[in-house]
């Protein structure tokens, strides 16, 4: 039996949730930060403009993890069309309408953290971020090891 994806509920106006994705045959378990609201990006490459908006980047294994921090509940359809614009992975998108939420990844995939290992990299922060935001980075950063000086990603 196929396993299916978290879909968040229309009438759910949590801010966010932390949802576990438990192991399969391809990677262990791991833990993901979903959102309705917080607009997020995930870009394979290199290959994006920055944004000329408030946002924090995050340097990842495989690519780069945007937070459009000057916007709260933006339409998601519209965000989502608007991050394949932006050069997006498409497949990211594409499981972020069918769930109905952005989601980031907190754990490894495969590794343990280790003392020098993170997650996420912040690669630069830009603008005021609103308010509704503080909460998320502040978890983000602090589970994905996003500030540790040094870190290697995993």
């Amino acid at each position: 039996m196929k396993k299916k994806f978290y879909i968040w509920s229309e009438d759910d106006y949590s801010p966010y949730k932390i949802l576990h994705r438990q192991p399969d045959k391809y990677w262990g378990g791991f833990a993901l930060l979903g959102t309705r609201f917080h607009p997020i990006g995930d870009f394979d490459t290199d290959q994006f403009v920055v944004p000329d908006e408030p946002c924090r980047i995050y340097q990842t294994r495989k690519g780069y993890r945007i937070f459009f921090t000057g916007r709260y509940a933006p339409d998601l359809d519209l965000m989502l069309d608007e991050l394949i614009e932006r050069g997006g992975d498409p497949l990211y998108s594409k499981y972020c309408r069918k769930k109905r939420y952005y989601a980031a990844r907190l754990d490894p995939k495969y590794e343990s953290l280790t003392g020098n290992s993170c997650v996420t990299r912040l690669v630069m922060a830009q603008g005021n971020h609103l308010e509704p935001w503080n909460e998320i980075i502040s978890l983000h950063d602090d589970w994905t090891g996003a500030l540790r000086s040094g870190c290697e990603l995993c």
